[in-house]
């Protein structure tokens, strides 16, 4: 019997051992690359290093890097290296190591970022994303060449800070100066940032330091983009005892070699604080924060016949980038800082708001964003009246010295923050099959009814077959078009104004006119600027949405459509004319969907919002591009 049971055994085990193995599939997309990390190196090169997912079925990483304003998408089969993906996004990189380096990162004042996804055997794509987005401005060279000669001198009771300042030619685009007490700053963070400017010079009160302190300032030399170089120049003063200041500046002119601001600097996992950010602060203060403040409270207080600053003037960066300010405050008496309004005059008349304040402090410089301003066109002349007034602890004069500064649409293109819509080029091969589109539409548009069939996506085709024009689509006249986008693109080119991002409508005529224009981005096809195909009855509202996005800082939107619908200009262009726009903040005005509004009006955020008409702009003639001022 006992051997019986042990034979029983013997084969029950076998048995268990011959049968096949049964495993739980698995039906789970991975997981997303984690501990994701970003250095940049010395040579702009960036340095990724990440910890590829866990899964056991793990095929490969995915990195994928995107422009300022580029937008993610889920990859879609296995892409290669070098294909495009989402919103102005390039593959980097497949595979299983843990680490890559980008040899070829754009030097650009936007935001860079980096996107890694995980696929397993199955080719399932992690459903997460791990992002690392560099700082404004990261991966641009500092300047080559350093500030030199800063000196300090006290004249009276206010300290001068001067200094010369690196050729443009360097990378040069403005100094950031930093202030510590008792010894000399080694960084931008090592202190206080008291100016960034463009200009030479740097002024403050030392009525409200005691006598014996010894102040010490650094002077970094840096980009457009807000990066500096490492080592400063450096100087220290001694507040002098007495009012006839009994010490004398010390002689410490140019020396100090700070510590490394940006050099090999990591940047975390979706954190954007970078050594290299851009510096906003300080006695160039940004008048983007203050648009909508106006003039405070004690403007006009009579603050006991100071004398005014001097010499003030307005001008134009060399990138265009921004209005820089510079003025001459006045000796003693009871000044404590100047104030810097602007005011804009509009002709004909209107309701253009009150003064806004630009600066407010010791400095003899500022600065502010050409994009804050609007141009002088033919229908609507704009000058912009600058105002310098003398500031004492009681407050602050109404008037003071004055600059005047009129932008030309060149100027303010140049300054970004415009959105530029093109009607096609000229386009008069053969003509749209709109008969393909069945002749009723129960709650379809004619795409999602010919989704699969035959004839889906018609109106896509490049097919220009004249005289048999068997194409489903009109389509470009070669020579018209050629010479039409050649003068938007030559003026563009020639001027230095960028473009950020181009859309298009799905026409072959349209997304090839934005091709032509070779602007940089890749153009993005959107349903919203097609014509007929999709929800023709709300082309003109979504438009108006895509023309109401604001660019990217110091670059324009370019969109390519049509005409062909009731849409106020919109419907008016020739072909190959541009009407230019300037994204504005919503209306008080509250909507609940697109198309709720009036009609050259988009649905944004539950409230109606309008972009300003600046100007129309033909390709060609006496009006067109070529012939702006």
């Amino acid at each position: 019997m006992r051997s019986t049971r042990l034979l029983l055994s013997l084969t029950a085990a076998l048995a268990a051992s011959c049968s096949p193995t049964t495993t739980t599939p698995d039906t789970r997309a991975p997981g997303a690359p984690t501990r994701q990390l970003a250095t940049l190196m010395s040579d702009g090169s960036v340095s990724l290093t990440w910890k590829n997912a866990p899964d056991g079925d793990l095929a490969r990483t995915l990195v994928a890097r995107f422009l300022p304003g580029g937008r993610a998408r889920k990859p879609e089969g296995t892409p290669a290296v070098g294909d495009a993906i989402g919103t102005d996004g390039t593959v980097l990189f497949l595979g299983l190591a843990e680490s890559f380096t980008d040899l070829t990162a754009p030097t650009t004042c936007g935001s860079v970022s980096y996107r890694l996804w995980s696929q397993d055997t199955q080719g399932r794509w992690s459903e997460d994303i791990a992002l690392i987005e560099l700082a404004p401005g990261a991966t641009t060279p500092p300047p080559s060449q350093p500030v030199t000669q800063l000196s300090a001198a006290a004249q009276g009771t206010t300290l001068v800070i001067s200094w010369t300042t690196p050729p443009a030619s360097s990378g040069f685009f403005q100094t950031t100066l930093v202030r510590k007490v008792g010894s000399a700053p080694q960084s931008l963070t090592d202190g206080n940032i008291v100016s960034t400017t463009m200009g030479a010079q740097y002024a403050e009160s030392t009525r409200t330091l005691a006598p014996g302190t010894r102040l010490f300032y650094a002077a970094f030399s840096c980009n457009a983009c807000g990066r500096c170089q490492a080592m400063p120049a450096a100087v220290s003063f001694t507040v002098p005892f007495g009012a006839d200041g009994g010490v004398s500046p010390d002689a410490g002119a140019s020396v100090d070699a700070g510590a490394s601001v940006d050099a090999g600097a990591s940047v975390d996992a979706g954190a954007s604080a970078d050594a290299g950010a851009s510096v906003d602060a300080g006695a160039s203060a940004d008048a983007g924060s203050s648009d909508d403040a106006g003039v405070p409270a004690d403007a006009g207080v009579d603050a006991g016949a100071l004398a005014p600053p001097s010499m003030l003037t307005a001008t134009l960066s060399p990138d265009g980038q921004r209005v820089v300010l510079a003025w001459m405050n006045p000796d003693a008496g009871g000044f404590d800082r100047a104030r810097v309004t602007r005011a804009l005059t509009e002709v004909p008349a209107s309701d253009a708001g009150a003064p806004v304040v630009v600066f407010e402090g010791p400095a003899t410089s500022a600065s502010e964003r050409v994009d804050l301003l609007l141009p002088s066109t033919a229908t609507t002349g704009r000058t912009y009246t600058y105002t310098a007034a003398s500031c004492s602890t009681a407050g602050c004069d109404a008037s003071g010295a004055t600059a005047t500064l009129t932008l030309t649409l060149k100027q303010a293109l140049r300054g970004g923050g415009y959105s530029v819509i093109w009607r096609h080029a000229t386009a008069d091969v053969c003509a749209d099959r709109t008969n393909l589109c069945p002749s009723t539409l129960p709650g379809q548009t004619c795409a999602q009814a010919l989704s699969g069939m035959s004839a889906d996506n018609w109106w896509r085709t490049c097919l220009s077959d004249s005289p048999s024009c068997t194409t489903t689509a009109r389509q470009l006249d070669a020579v018209n078009s050629a010479n039409e986008t050649m003068a938007v693109r030559t003026w563009f080119s020639t001027n230095g104004v960028t473009v950020g991002r181009v859309l298009s409508s799905e026409f072959c005529r349209c997304f090839t006119t934005a091709q032509q224009f070779m602007f940089g981005p890749t153009v993005e096809q959107r349903q919203e600027l097609t014509y007929y195909v999709h929800e023709e009855s709300l082309r003109c509202a979504r438009s108006m949405q895509l023309l109401n996005e604001a660019p990217a800082a110091g670059t324009n939107t370019a969109l390519v459509s049509h005409a062909g619908f009731s849409c106020p200009t919109l419907d008016s262009l020739a072909w190959a004319e541009a009407a230019v726009y300037k994204p504005q903040p919503p209306s008080t005005r509250a909507c609940t969907t697109v198309g709720s509004c009036s009609a050259d009006e988009a649905c944004v955020s539950g409230f109606c919002v309008k972009p300003l008409l600046i100007t129309r702009v033909p390709a060609l003639g006496l009006s067109g591009w070529s012939n702006l001022p």
